[in-house]
Order: C-alpha cells, then sequence, then structure tokens
C-alpha cells in the first residue's frame, strides 16, 4: 500500500542537519507508477525535526519497496546519479547519503547516512598581536587540483587536474590571537608538497611543508 515517504537521516555532527535545511533526493524504482517515478527525479526534501526530511512542496506517496534512493546536499536541480558537475577550487561542503535501511509503518520511511565527499585542510593561524588583520591566505600543492568533476549523489570524483595552482582566499579579519581557515578539496590517495602564503598586515608570509593523503570525510591540521 501506498505511503508518506520521508528520510530519516544521521551525520556525525547531528546540528549539521538543521544547518543544511535541505537535500536533493533521487530514486530509481521498477515498480512505481510514471506519477511515482516523476515524483522523484530530483526533487527538495527539507528539515523538519529529529533528523526527518519530508518533501518540501508536497506530500510523496509510494508503495515501491524496491526502489533505489541517493541523497545530496547542497541540492542541484535537474541532476541525476549519472550527472557530473564540473567544479573549481575553492571547493564547497558536499554530502551525499548511503541507505542504511527503511521500514513500513505510519510512512514509508528511508534510513540514510549522509556522508562528507571532500577533505579537510585545515589552517591554524596564529599571532603574538589581537589586533593583526588577516587579509589573504593562498594554498598550493602537487595534489591539490583545482578543476574536478564530480557526481552529487554519488560522492564520487573524477578528471582532477590542474594542480599546483593557488587557492586563494580574501579576508578582512581581526587575528584575536588566532584563525582557522578551512580549506575544501577532493580526497587524494597520496601526500603532497604544498605552499601556504598568508597575508597579514599588508605583508606576506609564506611556508613549505608536506601534508600526507587527503582523505574523504577526513581533516588534516596544519599549525
Amino acid at each position: 500500500s501506498r505511503r508518506a515517504l520521508e528520510l530519516f537521516v544521521e551525520t556525525e555532527q547531528p546540528d549539521a542537519l538543521a544547518k543544511m535545511g535541505k537535500l536533493g533526493v533521487f530514486s530509481y524504482s521498477q515498480d512505481a507508477t510514471l506519477e511515482e517515478q516523476l515524483s522523484l527525479k530530483g526533487v527538495l526534501f527539507r528539515y523538519e525535526s529529529n533528523g526527518s526530511f519530508i518533501p518540501n512542496d508536497r506530500e510523496i506517496m509510494t508503495g515501491d519497496s524496491t526502489a533505489l534512493f541517493y541523497a545530496c546536499y547542497p541540492y542541484v536541480p535537474g541532476v541525476t546519479p549519472e550527472d557530473t558537475l564540473l567544479l573549481r577550487a575553492p571547493y564547497e561542503e558536499y554530502l551525499y547519503g548511503r541507505e542504511i535501511s527503511r521500514s513500513f509503518g505510519e510512512r514509508f520511511t528511508v534510513r540514510m547516512c549522509m556522508q562528507c565527499a571532500t577533505s579537510l585542510l585545515r589552517l591554524r593561524l596564529e599571532s603574538q598581536d589581537i589586533t593583526d588583520r588577516l587579509h589573504k591566505v593562498s594554498v598550493a600543492g602537487q595534489q591539490l587540483f583545482t578543476h574536478a568533476r564530480y557526481s552529487p549523489y554519488t560522492g564520487e570524483w573524477y578528471e582532477l587536474s590542474e594542480a599546483n595552482r593557488p587557492i586563494e582566499y580574501r579576508f578582512d579579519r581581526v587575528m584575536n590571537n588566532y584563525q582557522y581557515v578551512d580549506v575544501l578539496l577532493p580526497p587524494v590517495d597520496s601526500s603532497s608538497d604544498i605552499t601556504v602564503v598568508v597575508g597579514m598586515n599588508a605583508k606576506e608570509y609564506t611556508l613549505h611543508t608536506t601534508v600526507p593523503r587527503l582523505k574523504r570525510g577526513e581533516m588534516t591540521q596544519l599549525n
């Protein structure tokens, strides 16, 4: 029998769900009606409460227990699990859903775990003068790729290219002793020599170092 569809989503950081707010949902179905199939081709779901996401516009009714479900953040209209996007650095945070289980009760509930598709390189920048002003940070490295293709619903990266080009961020921040700068990157399987350039008080400071391989969903911090 047909029931209203909802997603129950888990992440490593529970407060991230409310911050995300909305997800894209796509489904492949063998047994659904044409109406059901069309209603789940890249639909916007919004956060309700306690991990529950429901369709943003109207209820979606389905009874197809064989459907395959995909989820992505952020929502990208018109994209399927076969599609890729051409991305350029600096990158955003991208998450994709993996189904854990499903159940039929008052609603058809699909439980999914949202996983991070990027690697996080976190720079902890320190200053002895709290009034110092940070105005620029750039990062470049052998395995830091500035162009890539990305599949939002599967979390896969393809055609990584244009390494060793600066990924630059502009700021106007008071240091207050230290600041964090987060650099999101496609994951890679090998270590990399990198160059970090920090612009502070109209001067530039350069650091050459090596980072370990930047794994999917993991953070590497440089102090």
